[in-house]
């Protein structure tokens, strides 16, 4: 445990270096004394950082040992950290602000569109397609909580998921690119 904690440091430190960042910011010890008392380092090990929103500060995120583990995204602000658990690996929009953690599992899929601002994870968008086996089988789509359509038979998932990417489209991905953040990494 104490040598990944020694790690964790390494990493801060050759993230300062390439970021041409000031060593000597606050903002290091803090994430690192929230990542000592509030994260297991032995499922979080991979740390790659990012500028989510337009401060001077990167946001961390912490990427676990296996795929379904998720990820965590730390921000800081006015010295205080907050974190977000991510279902896996999400997107990002650079120094915007905006967040797209998108989801699958078991029959259920969908988009969590999260705002950041002053350290504050917001959702503001929330899409969803849930498959129901039944029979006929079904899906059902729907745009924060609300159901928009059910659709049935074989062909339902590529007949209504277009109105599910375009409402996430006109929310997210008409701000900019998109950049995975595990491809963040420096």
């Amino acid at each position: 445990m104490k040598y990944l904690y020694i790690l964790i440091l390494l990493i801060l430190s050759l993230i300062s270096y390439d970021y041409n960042l000031d060593k000597n910011e606050d903002w290091m010890s803090i994430y690192e004394n929230y990542i000592y008392d509030n994260i297991d380092t032995t499922v979080y090990i991979t740390i790659s950082t990012c500028y989510v929103d337009d401060d001077s500060i990167p946001e961390l995120c912490l990427f676990g040992t296996c795929y379904f583990e998720g990820s965590i995204i730390l921000s800081q602000y006015a010295g205080t950290v907050t974190q977000h658990q991510c279902y896996w690996s999400p997107h990002y929009i650079e120094r915007s602000g905006l967040i797209d953690d998108g989801y699958a599992k078991y029959g259920y899929y969908g988009d969590h569109i999260l705002e950041l601002n002053k350290g504050v994870f917001t959702e503001i968008l929330h899409t969803e397609a849930v498959w129901h086996d039944a029979n006929p089988p079904y899906f059902v789509y729907t745009i924060n909580g609300q159901v928009i359509e059910t659709l049935y038979g074989k062909d339902a998932n590529e007949e209504s998921c277009q109105q599910l990417m375009d409402t996430v489209n006109q929310v997210y991905h008409s701000k900019g690119t998109s950049l995975l953040m595990y491809n963040s990494m420096p």
